[in-house]
C-alpha cells in the first residue's frame, strides 16, 4: 500500500507524466 501511494504521488507530477508519455510514444 505504501508503494502504491508513492507511485500515485510520482505519477501526479506533471514532469513524470511527460516522461511516461515520451516513453510510450517510442
Amino acid at each position: 500500500e505504501a508503494v502504491h501511494q508513492t507511485v500515485n504521488v510520482i505519477f501526479e507530477d506533471p514532469g513524470v507524466q511527460d516522461l511516461v508519455v515520451k516513453l510510450y510514444q517510442k
